[in-house]
């Protein structure tokens, strides 16, 4: 045979050598006999290459010698002998080959003398990869685990590879984290990341290079809340046209199992598959609510509700969404119901595609339901009718068997090459899938058929050859995973049929193909190939069972892993809430099996490699190219086909369909839960997404038992595992186990965020009962370290208080449902008071424990004054404070704290999570979680104080800031405040991301060309004069225009290339442009800021005028006894503003920058006044009030500090704060890292402090207060007023604010409103979306459990601005306090304003339940209003005025009941 895959053009000298051929065939003694040589076309590296060899019929042993080589070079060769009729499977080891062009030669060097030669085509895929992560969708601030599997084609751990490259995308590409060596044990890699809390959101991917090949596994980041419940619809049996009707039945039930009760809205909708339909169409026809208890039903009318017109087949769409009664929540679901035209269904199964004529051919007709199952009949007949285009139908009557099937009689003997097939069936008439003739290169047929039923691995497979001729013999190969796997010749002397068989592997899963062929006397091949598909498990095995299928919180169960010794075994374990939102983490049989079929094959680089297209004058055999090989032989060559074909192998899918009897379904067994215990086991708090991510990898033994405890969600665990060995390959759990956590009687609790001092909450308590009995349940909630007191009505009016260490209430609570219940209590203490709910009954019990936050009213004020103490030179240094409390702050409010640490960036490293008080919602303000990690780690590393933990937390830090930034970039490079809300990039942030990703670099990982690119932009946007202007948004006035004329920016752009020292050469040009325009500018230059940063950047570029610029700089500082500061002139008419007095950012940003400019200069000793006067600015958390003042701020620090650390300090602190009152503290070598702090009494108002010894330590005094009035010197106007259209469960309030102008400054910069709401009242989250589309607000988000919202905006001038905010009643509060709404400047802390506004009134007849509410409250009040009732209230105002016209009433029916009551006690 003419060798396969020749190149086009040869076919001159293909003719010529076959020539020559021919007389070398004829001429040998050999000449009347045949040879074949069959392997797989595709080659691949790092594997076993079988070639199949056969003497078919010569007389004489023919020695072989068989080579694979790319051009003339012989990657490797055998030779072998075979004697007439042997066949033999030669292996090869194929090495790490390069992609190129390989071939087999085949040639006979004695008995039968040829040379003959087939193109193979190379495939890099020689091993596969999985990835498994815990969950496929993530939280921000979620914890990221993921294992990398690296297994072989029987997938056993690779042998070649020791080590893979992972890294991490996010959502835009941007690389995030990567292991560049990530070690493999036994197969294996697994790490972990952790989310920031506001990473860029969407799909992120692994990204593995694994021996120079990629791969990939994505995940979702989003924003979600777990599922509680799950809901599914179904539509009972089949609906027709005729039916009139379509019934839909809801199902609901909570993930641990039990019934959902509630109210369900069903919507129905056309199905549209099509871009182009109308969109007016699309939307809903018709909807109905119906109740729900786990269950419920509705019906819609096809014509007149569903409104569907005409008779033809076709989906409709249900949509139901389920409202939980208790709670609210709500969840949906959606689901298509085909409408059919007629009952049933019929299919034509087909053992084969093609018929061959003269061989018997068998088909099955099956008749069913349009829902797949089979139609029982056994009397009425079905009429099949057989027919050829030239020949006469053949009408046969069939019986249905059982399974709705009959086994059909097919003539195969026909005149035609395709048989037409019609059934009738209860006077319809159906139209079958014919049946085509084989197209047979020969005259001869022959057919091979599995016999076997199931074929099964390490079982023989049975399988017929059947020929229209007497066969001698037959040859077969089995092809498995891309290469020849069996091979044999059976000697059948002058037989038409003979059976053979074969032991199935691994090897052959999940499909082999087959091919089988004889060489007739003629010389013609006759063949006929086969896919065979195994039904089988992965080598290894794999096995995980409980102790117990359901379980109680809290409790241990014992997991007991058993697998093959010397196993690396990963356990996962997640809430099957995660799964119901999104699955797909898990590596799965059939994602396994489905990457097994990828090794038969090509790779994508052959097309790119070859020509597409291949013109063949000669014939190819067709059934060795479906299976995927090449036969070279002498036998005659099949007649050409003359058309264009891919030069690719055609990979069959599956080409027999085998009947068997359906499975038994999995045997579903139910435990009656043990009679519990009315004692209280336990307080659940621990809660997860994931509970187990287990891994054994070192010494196995075959079986383990883990005892692990339960978490407290009332769910169903999902647990799988795998296991690799090294010998028997991957194993995986057969079938997740479910692990149901389940309580039959449990109480829950959902409390506010806050509250305020003096409110009065109603706690509500739900109670579940799902054991088959009603119960009475004692509800207790106890109050034994009397954090509140319970409240009355009756106190309401008559205000007594008594001490109650619990108060219970008795519910009766039906089987198989929840009932509510609330108490009603007034917290007395500040901070977090626990909330311990217990429910007990006869039989069961449970409770629960929570934390409510309790917080003084009005808004807190911080103060914080610090002092550098040197006693270096010095042996006493004392100093006095006062403390400058308003006389109108909040009582009780008042909380003082001193502070010691014998480290100046001590309190930094203690609060690196919370340096600042403002929100940090926008991309320069993210960097704040950035930096100041960066500016810690070098100067820890520099003073040799690095520990683990806080380098740990430093990156896990620095990664969330570095993920988060990210989120800010456009798809140009730069960066800007609000990213693609903003229309164009930002030089200011665009230079500040690239200068901190540079000072990551040597801490975390940081995509290069992210900060390549973020320089290109800034130099593309380079001006001819060489400044950076601002082309995007101006936030930071000072920083991005203001007097500086743009020097200030200018610098700030150069000092970030001068830093990229890596880059310097690229951008050369844009480096001296920048330093000249600087330089150029500098000289006339009057503003102070703009001054700072070009002293310091011509110090960077060691410029000649550098020394010139920092006198000039020197001299505009302002000193007071040991420190020295610059600071912006305060204008005239704020000459008594109260606010600069207070820590100011932008003079913080510019005596940083003096100070830097002086450590850059060598002169540490002038730094060092600069340094001290910093450490007086800064916040009781060791940052100071804005961004790049902290940022900055704590470089200068740092960079002074690292110069100076002593580990010689030994300082005493004696604080003198009230007669005879004194408290000392030590700071030493020992200490120096530990901040001391210690409160004083809030009376406390004068403060003497002294300190002796050597060395040096910082002191700080940190105070707060509560203001409940409206700030002094408002910098904005501001107008919060609560909307006419406000009702007691809804809140709309708009607030109005401008910009007041001073001092010939018109615009503020960025600023931000914080809109607190009242206590029991959450943000309306549906409303946020378009508050962000409003054209002057950049950013909306939400902060304190949803309780405030935070509106970000470019700039306020003197135009009036009124946002409106909506909040809707979640948790029932009385006495509300007034809430703050507060607007600052951000970049310019002596800009702010603050104001109090009250919400929806509440009295405890509004929030009291039942026996609660006493005689003392209205009947009205005691009822639940309904819509109507609601509908009939028109305005606020209105209800303001009725209620208090029944606040009469009430009192006094209150005072005659009190004095009834006194009068009978």
């Amino acid at each position: 045979m003419r060798p396969t895959g020749r190149r086009p053009g040869a076919s001159i000298l293909w003719a010529s050598s076959l020539l020559v051929l021919g007389c070398c065939i004829t001429g040998s003694q050999a000449a009347e006999g045949h040879y074949s040589v069959v392997g797989a076309k595709l080659l691949r590296p790092n594997s076993e290459y079988h070639v199949s060899v056969t003497n078919q019929d010569v007389q004489e042993p023919i020695t072989f010698r068989l080579a694979i080589a790319e051009d003339e070079k012989v990657v490797e060769q055998q030779q072998i002998t075979l004697n007439t009729g042997e066949t033999r499977l030669v292996p090869f080891t194929i090495g790490d080959i390069p992609d190129g062009s390989y071939k087999l030669v085949a040639e006979g060097l004695s008995g039968l003398t040829f040379k003959n030669e087939t193109n193979l085509q190379y495939q890099q895929k020689s091993f596969s990869v999985f990835v498994q992560t815990d969950k496929s969708i993530y939280k921000p601030g979620d914890t990221v685990r993921f294992r990398v599997l690296v297994l072989d084609p029987n997938t056993k751990p690779l042998a070649k590879a020791s080590s893979i490259e992972v890294y991490i995308n996010d959502g835009k590409g941007n690389r995030i984290k990567q292991w560049k060596n990530g070690t493999l044990v036994k197969g294996v890699f697994e790490s972990m990341l952790t989310l920031s809390a506001a990473p860029v959101l969407g799909a992120w991917s692994i990204n593995l290079d694994v021996l120079g090949t990629k791969h990939t596994k994505t995940f979702e980041v989003d924003e979600y809340v777990l599922p509680k419940f799950e809901v599914t619809i179904e539509s009972p049996g089949i609906t027709t046209f005729k039916d009139g009707k379509v019934k839909i039945i809801v199902r609901s039930k909570y993930t641990y199992g039990k019934p959902v009760k509630g109210e369900a809205t069903v919507s129905v909708m056309p199905e549209f598959r099509f871009h182009y339909v109308q969109p007016d169409a699309k939307g809903v026809v018709t909807r109905k609510v119906i109740p729900i208890d786990g269950k419920g039903s509705v019906e819609f009318d096809l014509r007149e509700e569903v409104q569907l017109q005409g008779d033809y087949a076709r989906n409709i769409v249900f949509e139901a969404v389920v409202e939980e009664e208790l709670t609210g929540r709500k969840q949906n679901a959606t689901t298509k119901v085909m409408i059919y035209d007629r009952r049933y269904k019929m299919e034509l199964v087909k053992s084969d595609d093609n018929y061959k004529p003269g061989l018997p051919y068998t088909a099955w007709l099956k008749v069913s339901h349009q829902d797949d199952s089979p139609v029982q009949d056994q009397t009425n007949p079905v009429e099949v009718q057989q027919s050829t285009y030239m020949g006469q139908p053949i009408k046969t009557n069939y019986t249905l068997d059982g399974n709705g099937m009959a086994k059909l009689v097919i003539d195969t003997d026909v005149n035609g090459s395709f048989i037409n097939l019609q059934a009738y069936y209860l006077g319809q008439e159906f139209y079958l899938n014919g049946i085509s003739k084989a197209d047979s290169d020969v005259d001869s047929y022959i057919r091979a058929r599995v016999v076997t039923e199931l074929p099964t691995v390490n079982e023989d497979v049975v399988v017929e050859v059947a020929a229209t001729v007497p066969m001698k013999s037959f040859t077969y190969q089995l092809l498995g995973r891309g290469d020849v796997l069996l091979s044999n010749t059976v000697a059948v002397p002058e037989t038409k049929i003979h059976t053979f068989k074969f032991r199935a592997s691994f090897a052959m899963v999940p499909r082999a193909k087959l091919v089988v062929f004889y060489i007739a006397a003629n010389g013609d091949m006759v063949s006929d190939s086969k896919v065979i598909t195994f039904d089988s498990e992965l080598p290894n095995f794999m096995k995980v069972t409980l102790s117990k299928e359901q379980t109680k919180p809290g409790q241990d169960v014992e997991i007991t892993v058993s697998t093959n010794p010397d196993s690396y075994v990963g356990l996962l374990g997640v809430d099957q809430s995660v799964l119901l939102l999104k699955s797909g983490n898990d590596i799965t049989k059939d994602q396994v099996f489905s990457e097994l079929e990828k090794y038969e094959e090509r790779s994508y680089a052959f097309y790119r490699r070859k020509k597409r297209y291949v013109w063949r004058s000669y014939g190819e055999h067709r059934d060795f190219e479906s299976v995927g090989a090449f036969v070279l032989s002498n036998a005659n060559d099949p007649p050409p086909r003359r058309f264009y074909t891919f030069q690719q192998s055609v990979v069959l899918g599956l080409e027999g369909t085998i009947i068997t009897s359906p499975r038994p379904a999995p045997v579903l067994t139910s435990s009656k839960p043990a009679t519990a215990s009315t004692a209280v086991e336990r307080v659940r708090t621990v809660f997860p997404e994931t509970w187990l991510w287990e891994v054994d990898q070192e010494g196995f033994s075959g079986e383990k038992t883990l005892q692990k405890k339960v978490p407290d969600t009332i769910t169903s665990w999902i647990i799988t595992g795998f296991s690799v060995n090294p010998v028997y390959g991957l194993g995986l759990t057969q079938r997740p186990r479910k692990l149901n956590v389940f309580l039959p009687f449990f109480v829950s609790t959902n409390l506010p965020y806050s509250v305020k001092r003096g409110e009065v909450v109603a706690i509500p308590i739900v109670v579940f009962n799902y054991m088959a009995d009603d119960l009475t349940a004692t509800v207790v909630l106890e109050n034994n370290e009397q954090e509140f007191e319970f409240a009355d009505v009756e106190n309401e009016i008559i205000d007594t208080s008594k001490v109650e260490l619990s108060r219970e209430k008795r519910l009766a609570v039906p089987a198989n449902s929840g009932k509510s219940v609330s108490f009603m209590v007034k917290p007395k203490k500040l901070g977090h008071i626990t909330i311990k709910v217990q429910a007990t009954s006869d039989v069961a019990g449970d409770a629960v424990e929570r934390q409510l936050l309790v917080e003084p009213e009005g808004l807190p004020q911080y103060v914080n004054k610090a002092m550098f103490l040197d006693l270096r030179a010095t042996p006493e240094v004392t100093k006095t404070f006062e403390l400058e409390i308003p006389r109108n702050a909040v009582p009780d409010s008042t909380r003082i704290e001193v502070a010691v640490i014998g480290d100046v960036l001590g309190s930094t490293i203690q609060n690196l999570d919370s340096l600042i008080r403002m929100p940090y919602g926008c991309g320069e303000q993210n960097m704040l979680n950035f930096v100041p990690n960066i500016v810690v780690l070098d100067y820890l590393k520099a003073t040799n104080k690095l520990t683990a933990n806080i380098e740990g937390k430093a990156k896990k830090f620095m990664e969330a800031g570095y993920q988060r930034e990210l989120s800010y970039k456009h798809k140009d490079g730069s960066f800007s405040a609000f990213g693609e809300n903003d229309k164009s990039g930002s030089t200011w942030l665009t230079a500040f991301v690239a200068r901190s990703f540079k000072q990551a670099a040597s801490h975390i990982t940081v995509d290069e060309s992210v900060i390549d690119k973020s320089l290109e932009w800034l130099s593309d946007h380079q001006a001819p004069n060489g400044s950076f202007p601002e082309v995007g948004v101006v936030s930071h006035k000072d920083m991005q225009g203001g007097s500086g004329s743009g020097v200030a920016l200018t610098a700030y752009t150069l000092i970030a290339f001068l830093e990229n020292y890596n880059l310097v050469n690229k951008y050369k040009n844009t480096i001296n442009k920048a330093i000249d325009y600087v330089y150029r500018n500098t000289e006339s230059l009057d503003d102070t800021y703009a001054l700072a940063l070009a002293a310091y950047a011509l110090q960077l570029a060691d410029h000649s005028s550098k020394a010139v610029i920092l006198a000039k700089l020197d001299a505009k500082a302002s000193t007071d006894s040991d420190t020295k500061w610059w600071h912006k002139p305060i204008p005239e008419a704020d000459a008594k503003n109260p606010w600069y007095g207070r820590p100011n950012s932008v003079n913080v940003e510019m005596s940083a920058y003096g100070m830097l400019t002086f450590i850059e200069a060598g002169l540490d000793t002038d730094a060092l006044p600069i340094m001290k006067w910093l450490i007086g600015q800064r916040n009781d958390k060791g940052g100071f009030q804005s961004t790049q003042d902290t940022v900055v701020g704590l470089q200068a620090l740092a960079k002074l500090a690292a110069k100076i650390s002593s580990s010689n300090n030994d300082v005493t602190i004696a604080v003198n704060y009230a007669t005879d009152m004194e408290k000392r503290m030590s700071v030493n070598t020992e200490n120096g890292m530990i901040l001391q702090k210690f409160e004083l009494p809030s009376a406390t108002r004068n403060i003497e402090l002294k300190a002796t010894g050597s060395g040096f330590a910082v002191v700080q005094l940190s105070y707060k207060y509560n203001m409940n009035v409206t700030g002094e010197w408002p910098r904005f106007v501001l107008d919060p007023q609560v909307n006419a259209n406000t009702n007691p469960d809804h809140l709309h309030l708009s607030v109005c604010t401008s910009f007041v102008p001073s001092g010939g400054q018109n615009v503020s910069n960025m600023a931000v409103m914080e809109v607190s709401f009242p206590s029991g009242f959450t943000a309306d989250s549906d409303t946020l979306p378009s508050l962000e589309n409003t054209p002057y607000i950049k950013k909306v988000e939400t902060k304190d459990g949803d309780t405030t919202v935070v509106l970000y905006f470019d700039s306020l001038d003197q135009r009036e601005l009124c946002p409106t905010v909506s909040a809707f009643r979640t948790h029932k509060v009385a006495k509300q306090k007034p809430a703050p709404v507060v607007i600052y400047d951000y970049y310019d802390n002596s800009r702010i304003a603050r104001q109090f506004y009250d919400g929806p009134k509440a009295s405890l007849c509004d929030i009291c339940e039942q026996e609660d509410c006493s005689d003392a409250c209205s009947i009205k009040s005691q009822k639940q209003r309904s819509p109507a009732e609601q509908n009939a209230t028109t305005t606020w105002g209105n209800m303001i005025v009725n209620g208090g016209q029944k606040f009469n009433v009430s009192f006094l029916t209150v005072l005659l009941s009190s004095v009834v009551l006194r009068m009978v006690q």
